[in-house]
């Protein structure tokens, strides 16, 4: 018999095992032993991560439950759990924890550490003061089905309310999971990621970040991303201060700009066609699942069996971890979905870098000339009341300033397009500061 650390991960929305590669391999490359063993989640990929939170999180508990007990018969034995969650996946752990919680799974398991990655802790429903973010709330809340819904905050759960609401709810077990947690940490980009916005990851209600060029960014030094400090710039040193781009870089920018106006209406066209019928698609798939009592939105009860979501039918199944599965369209449409996120990323921020000190890089406070000139986000209540119960739990909050032209992806290294310099030094961070 032998003690170990499982440590969990969890892709995010429209993903699959694959996207954890890079953070995986690290882990055990640095964790040589057999005493962490990881588990490189594969129960909800792609189209599957339409189906609500809610089912999402049901599958990795069962999923991490039942690789307790194949380790058990192993004659390994799971001491202690850490969790790491990307994008979406954060929230879907948040809530399997809760279900393995009220299932007594953490009277003999040890919980860890509990960190996620550009997380929308606060969901992705943007304050509706232009119609830009009146038509991103619209179509991200019909399409992507229960999910989006989900995260735009319109779903009813139970009694009326959201789950967002219902998940960051202090008399609720998934709130009283995480706080059982010897830490919980949430990594979140200030600038070039699109797809989740840095107040959600950052539980924020302020916008600090409006314009990073009147900003002076303090850089850690060991790990060129994270930030450890933040200003209003110094006027004086802004020509000085600001990164020239190369040739090279002037370059990628004007085939760029060539390149947009003739190729974005077909990726556009095939991004949105392919995730509206994904979202009818699932929204059937779900309904079944209710009417056959499997899902309950008032009963989380352990001997729930639910349909896994990898199927073992040729035309279904879809190759998990390191694995390629040219027959899935997944990583088509990542990759659609990414070059729809890529912008031209100038250098435009102002920044020097500072000796690294333990805990200096995370819950950074603004200086108060910051704070009077910045303007709080008109969040509805419900998102307030999102934030304000989530910042009662002792988070440690780390920004991170990747330039990059997806952001998203790179905070992880997801795949080989987003593994960067400064992904690289976030990964690097994440295992140089929790213990396994």
């Amino acid at each position: 018999m032998s003690e170990i650390t499982l440590v969990v991960l969890q892709h995010g929305l429209w993903g699959k095992g694959s996207h954890m590669s890079y953070i995986e391999r690290s882990i055990r490359e640095r964790m040589k032993d057999t005493s962490v063993v990881v588990l490189n989640s594969d129960v909800n990929q792609g189209k599957y991560t339409y189906d609500g939170i809610d089912l999402c999180g049901k599958r990795l508990a069962e999923k991490i439950r039942s690789h307790v007990t194949d380790l058990a018969k192993e004659g390994r034995i799971v001491k202690k759990l850490g969790i790491v969650g990307y994008s979406l996946g954060g929230l879907m752990a948040r809530y399997a924890i809760g279900i393995l919680d009220k299932d007594g799974f953490f009277n003999y398991i040890k919980p860890g550490f509990f960190v996620t990655f550009a997380t929308p802790h606060m969901g992705v429903r943007r304050p509706k003061n232009s119609l830009i973010s009146r038509l991103f709330n619209f179509f991200s809340s019909i399409m992507v089905s229960r999910t989006g819904e989900q995260l735009q905050l319109t779903d009813s759960f139970k009694d009326g309310i959201p789950l967002l609401v219902i998940l960051a709810s202090p008399d609720q077990p998934y709130y009283q999971a995480i706080q059982k947690f010897d830490i919980m940490r949430t990594y979140a980009n200030i600038k070039n990621d699109r797809t989740v916005p840095y107040w959600s990851s950052a539980l924020m209600t302020t916008n600090y970040f409006n314009n990073l060029k009147t900003l002076d960014l303090a850089i850690d030094r060991d790990y060129p991303s994270i930030v450890t400090g933040y200003d209003v710039a110094d006027p004086s040193k802004k020509k000085t201060n600001r990164k020239r781009s190369s040739c090279l870089s002037k370059l990628r920018k004007i085939i760029f700009y060539l390149l947009v106006p003739i190729l974005l209406p077909f990726i556009a066209t095939f991004g949105f066609a392919y995730i509206g019928i994904q979202g009818i698609l699932s929204r059937f798939r779900v309904s079944k699942i209710l009417k056959a009592s499997l899902l309950s939105s008032t009963s989380e009860t352990a001997s729930s069996t639910l349909p896994p979501a990898t199927s073992t039918t040729s035309t279904e199944y879809i190759l998990t971890g390191t694995s390629m599965d040219k027959r899935s369209s997944t990583h088509v449409l990542s990759g659609t979905l990414d070059a729809m996120n890529m912008t031209p990323n100038p250098d435009d921020t102002i920044e020097h870098t500072v000796i690294h000190q333990q805990g200096a890089w995370c819950n950074i406070m603004p200086p108060e000339s910051l704070e009077k000139q910045s303007a709080g986000f008109q969040f509805d209540s419900q998102v307030l009341d999102v934030q304000r119960n989530l910042s009662q739990l002792p988070w440690q909050i780390v920004l991170v300033c990747l330039h990059s032209f997806n952001a998203h992806g790179s905070i992880i290294c997801r795949q080989g397009i987003h593994t960067t310099h400064g992904g690289k030094a976030v990964v690097k961070h994440f295992l140089d500061t929790v213990p396994m």
